[in-house]
Protein backbone atom coordinates (compact mmCIF):
# COMPACT_ATOMS: atom_id res chain seq x y z
CA UNK A 1 0.00 0.00 0.00
CA UNK A 2 1.35 3.26 -0.71
CA UNK A 3 0.64 5.97 2.12
CA UNK A 4 0.35 9.44 0.30
CA UNK A 5 0.25 11.41 3.54
CA UNK A 6 3.11 10.02 5.33
CA UNK A 7 4.86 9.35 1.50
CA UNK A 8 6.12 5.63 2.23
CA UNK A 9 5.33 2.55 1.30
CA UNK A 10 3.83 -0.17 3.28
CA UNK A 11 3.24 -4.27 3.63
CA UNK A 12 0.00 -5.56 5.20
CA UNK A 13 1.18 -8.34 7.59
CA UNK A 14 -0.91 -11.55 6.51
CA UNK A 15 -3.98 -11.45 8.73
CA UNK A 16 -4.44 -7.83 8.14
CA UNK A 17 -3.62 -8.72 3.96
CA UNK A 18 -6.48 -11.38 3.90
CA UNK A 19 -9.10 -9.47 5.71
CA UNK A 20 -8.23 -6.11 3.37
CA UNK A 21 -8.68 -8.58 0.30
CA UNK A 22 -11.68 -9.66 1.31
CA UNK A 23 -13.32 -6.15 2.16
CA UNK A 24 -12.16 -4.57 -1.25
CA UNK A 25 -13.63 -7.18 -2.97
CA UNK A 26 -16.68 -6.44 -1.38
CA UNK A 27 -17.33 -9.44 1.11
CA UNK A 28 -18.78 -8.89 4.07
CA UNK A 29 -16.01 -8.90 6.99
CA UNK A 30 -16.57 -10.46 10.23
CA UNK A 31 -16.32 -8.97 13.66
CA UNK A 32 -12.52 -10.19 13.96
CA UNK A 33 -11.81 -8.99 10.62
CA UNK A 34 -13.05 -5.55 11.35
CA UNK A 35 -11.08 -5.79 14.58
CA UNK A 36 -7.98 -6.63 12.50
CA UNK A 37 -8.45 -3.79 10.27
CA UNK A 38 -9.07 -1.28 12.76
CA UNK A 39 -5.35 0.75 12.32
CA UNK A 40 -6.35 0.92 8.60
CA UNK A 41 -9.72 2.41 9.69
CA UNK A 42 -8.17 4.55 12.37
CA UNK A 43 -5.48 6.40 9.91
CA UNK A 44 -8.17 6.73 7.17
CA UNK A 45 -6.73 4.62 4.92
CA UNK A 46 -10.02 2.77 4.87
CA UNK A 47 -13.60 3.75 5.28
CA UNK A 48 -16.25 1.47 7.31
CA UNK A 49 -19.65 2.07 5.70
CA UNK A 50 -23.08 -0.16 5.48
CA UNK A 51 -23.05 -0.88 1.86
CA UNK A 52 -20.27 -1.29 -0.51
CA UNK A 53 -20.65 1.73 -3.29
CA UNK A 54 -20.63 0.79 -6.69
CA UNK A 55 -17.89 1.13 -9.45
CA UNK A 56 -18.19 1.85 -12.92
CA UNK A 57 -14.37 0.75 -13.31
CA UNK A 58 -13.13 4.37 -14.25
CA UNK A 59 -10.21 4.34 -11.17
CA UNK A 60 -8.87 0.87 -13.45
CA UNK A 61 -5.41 1.99 -14.85
CA UNK A 62 -4.85 1.09 -18.06
CA UNK A 63 -1.80 -1.37 -18.60
CA UNK A 64 0.68 0.25 -21.33
CA UNK A 65 1.56 -1.52 -24.53
CA UNK A 66 4.06 0.98 -25.85
CA UNK A 67 6.20 4.26 -24.72
CA UNK A 68 7.72 7.12 -26.80
CA UNK A 69 10.96 7.12 -24.93
CA UNK A 70 12.80 7.51 -28.28
CA UNK A 71 14.27 10.89 -29.05
CA UNK A 72 16.77 9.93 -31.79
CA UNK A 73 16.85 12.66 -33.61
CA UNK A 74 15.88 15.15 -31.20
CA UNK A 75 18.13 18.20 -30.43
CA UNK A 76 16.26 19.95 -27.66
CA UNK A 77 17.23 23.93 -27.40
CA UNK A 78 18.26 26.12 -24.69
CA UNK A 79 15.01 26.83 -23.93
CA UNK A 80 13.88 23.57 -23.32
CA UNK A 81 16.86 22.53 -21.24
CA UNK A 82 15.91 25.37 -18.57
CA UNK A 83 12.84 24.27 -18.34
CA UNK A 84 14.09 20.26 -17.82
CA UNK A 85 16.66 21.61 -15.18
CA UNK A 86 14.61 24.15 -13.38
CA UNK A 87 11.48 21.87 -13.21
CA UNK A 88 13.59 19.09 -11.32
CA UNK A 89 15.16 21.44 -8.69
CA UNK A 90 11.82 23.37 -7.82
CA UNK A 91 10.39 19.22 -7.64
CA UNK A 92 12.98 17.98 -5.41
CA UNK A 93 12.37 21.18 -3.31
CA UNK A 94 8.54 20.49 -2.96
CA UNK A 95 9.14 17.12 -2.06
CA UNK A 96 11.42 17.72 0.68
CA UNK A 97 9.62 20.49 2.04
CA UNK A 98 5.95 20.52 1.07
CA UNK A 99 5.25 16.88 1.29
CA UNK A 100 4.34 14.23 -1.68
CA UNK A 101 0.49 14.96 -0.84
CA UNK A 102 0.40 18.80 -1.35
CA UNK A 103 2.35 17.96 -4.91
CA UNK A 104 0.25 15.68 -6.07
CA UNK A 105 -3.24 17.63 -4.66
CA UNK A 106 -1.52 21.06 -6.64
CA UNK A 107 -1.33 18.56 -10.06
CA UNK A 108 -4.56 17.19 -9.61
CA UNK A 109 -6.35 20.90 -9.80
CA UNK A 110 -3.50 21.56 -12.13
CA UNK A 111 -5.01 19.03 -14.53
CA UNK A 112 -8.27 19.97 -14.00
CA UNK A 113 -7.52 23.33 -15.72
CA UNK A 114 -5.43 22.20 -18.29
CA UNK A 115 -8.99 21.12 -19.75
CA UNK A 116 -10.37 18.22 -22.44
CA UNK A 117 -7.22 19.20 -24.52
CA UNK A 118 -4.74 17.60 -22.18
CA UNK A 119 -5.68 14.58 -23.19
CA UNK A 120 -5.15 14.62 -27.09
CA UNK A 121 -2.10 12.52 -28.79
CA UNK A 122 1.05 14.58 -28.63
CA UNK A 123 4.06 12.32 -29.06
CA UNK A 124 6.65 14.09 -31.02
CA UNK A 125 6.06 16.72 -28.30
CA UNK A 126 6.63 13.97 -25.55
CA UNK A 127 9.45 12.83 -27.17
CA UNK A 128 11.47 16.33 -27.31
CA UNK A 129 10.74 16.52 -23.53
CA UNK A 130 12.54 13.10 -23.35
CA UNK A 131 15.51 14.68 -25.30
CA UNK A 132 15.76 17.32 -22.88
CA UNK A 133 15.78 15.05 -20.13
CA UNK A 134 18.24 12.21 -21.31
CA UNK A 135 20.62 15.56 -22.41
CA UNK A 136 21.05 16.71 -18.48
CA UNK A 137 21.72 12.66 -17.18
CA UNK A 138 25.01 13.58 -16.39
CA UNK A 139 24.02 16.94 -14.33
CA UNK A 140 20.69 15.38 -12.81
CA UNK A 141 21.43 11.77 -12.58
CA UNK A 142 18.52 8.71 -13.59
CA UNK A 143 18.53 6.14 -10.95
CA UNK A 144 16.82 6.61 -8.22
CA UNK A 145 15.22 9.94 -8.93
CA UNK A 146 12.35 8.67 -10.86
CA UNK A 147 9.63 10.53 -8.69
CA UNK A 148 11.34 13.70 -9.60
CA UNK A 149 11.93 13.11 -13.33
CA UNK A 150 8.42 12.10 -13.33
CA UNK A 151 6.58 15.08 -11.58
CA UNK A 152 8.90 17.46 -13.52
CA UNK A 153 8.22 16.06 -17.18
CA UNK A 154 4.49 16.51 -15.78
CA UNK A 155 4.83 20.08 -14.30
CA UNK A 156 6.63 20.93 -17.91
CA UNK A 157 3.47 19.57 -19.24
CA UNK A 158 0.59 21.04 -17.93
CA UNK A 159 2.70 24.28 -18.28
CA UNK A 160 2.05 23.60 -22.23
CA UNK A 161 -1.31 22.30 -21.80
CA UNK A 162 -0.89 18.49 -21.95
CA UNK A 163 -2.37 16.43 -18.67
CA UNK A 164 -1.08 12.92 -18.65
CA UNK A 165 -1.23 10.81 -15.66
CA UNK A 166 1.13 9.75 -13.06
CA UNK A 167 1.31 5.86 -12.43
CA UNK A 168 3.00 4.44 -9.37
CA UNK A 169 3.61 0.59 -9.58
CA UNK A 170 4.96 -1.90 -7.10
CA UNK A 171 6.66 -5.55 -7.11
CA UNK A 172 6.06 -7.57 -4.15
CA UNK A 173 9.02 -10.14 -4.11
CA UNK A 174 11.77 -8.83 -3.59
CA UNK A 175 9.90 -5.43 -3.00
CA UNK A 176 10.42 -2.65 -5.26
CA UNK A 177 8.82 0.88 -5.94
CA UNK A 178 8.63 2.89 -9.22
CA UNK A 179 6.46 5.78 -11.31
CA UNK A 180 6.52 6.81 -14.53
CA UNK A 181 3.98 9.05 -16.59
CA UNK A 182 1.45 7.47 -19.14
CA UNK A 183 -1.30 8.67 -21.03
CA UNK A 184 -4.07 5.84 -22.52
CA UNK A 185 -1.79 2.80 -22.68
CA UNK A 186 1.23 4.95 -23.57
CA UNK A 187 4.32 5.48 -21.20
CA UNK A 188 5.91 8.78 -22.02
CA UNK A 189 9.04 9.23 -19.63
CA UNK A 190 9.95 5.96 -19.42
CA UNK A 191 10.41 2.29 -21.21
CA UNK A 192 8.10 -0.52 -21.25
CA UNK A 193 10.70 -2.79 -20.48
CA UNK A 194 11.08 -0.53 -17.20
CA UNK A 195 8.03 -0.82 -16.09
CA UNK A 196 6.64 -3.75 -16.83
CA UNK A 197 7.54 -5.43 -13.75
CA UNK A 198 5.49 -3.37 -11.96
CA UNK A 199 1.80 -3.53 -11.03
CA UNK A 200 0.20 -0.21 -11.40
CA UNK A 201 -1.47 0.54 -8.17
CA UNK A 202 -2.13 4.65 -8.21
CA UNK A 203 -2.75 6.97 -10.81
CA UNK A 204 -3.23 10.54 -10.67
Amino acid sequence: MLDIEADRYLALPPGMDEAFRRAAGGEPCSPDEVRVLQPLLARGMLIEQAHASPTDGSSRIVPASRDVISSAGEHPGPSMLARVAVAQCIVAWRIRFRGLSAIIRDMESRKLAAGAGGAERHDHEYAGINAAFEALGLVFRRSDRCLVRSLAFIWICLRRGLAPSLVFGVQASPFSAHCWVQQGDVVLNDTIENVRPFTPIMAV
